[in-house]
């Protein structure tokens, strides 16, 4: 999910900034560093689209936050985090299924879309260029 997210991020910024850069990283660059993505031209939806992100990247939050409290704490048991089911289940499993809820229900692609919808091939001398 965090990757799709970066994917995501990158094709807003590529297509909605005017400099296709976000604090001098290139839009292409955010989704490079997981996945090679395909970025698509967004007409309309950018704002609902950044809205979902921040809800997909709370919702992952909670859970990175909930697992580094569950592993800082040791498998004692006086941790009661690794022993009880219902902590899973509200602080990861739930926040995780929201996050791949949301994105399916709002997915990118419907908004994503056009023409000059993909970012540049570039060959890979023109990429040690850049």
């Amino acid at each position: 999910m965090n990757a799709f997210d970066y994917m995501v991020l990158g094709r807003m910024v590529y297509f909605y900034l005017p400099e296709q850069k976000l604090i001098y990283i290139p839009g292409n660059r955010f989704s490079g560093y997981f996945l090679d993505a395909q970025g698509q031209y967004v007409e309309s939806g950018w704002k609902r689209m950044l809205f979902i992100l921040y809800a997909s990247l709370a919702l992952i939050t909670i859970r990175i936050i909930y697992r580094l409290i569950e592993y800082a704490s040791g498998n004692g048991l006086s941790n009661p985090l690794p022993y009880h089911e219902a902590y899973f289940y509200c602080l990861d499993a739930c926040p995780m299924f929201l996050a791949a809820l949301i994105m399916c229900v709002s997915h990118p692609g419907h908004f994503l879309k056009g023409p000059n919808s993909e970012f540049p091939k570039w060959s890979r001398k023109e990429k040690k260029a850049a």
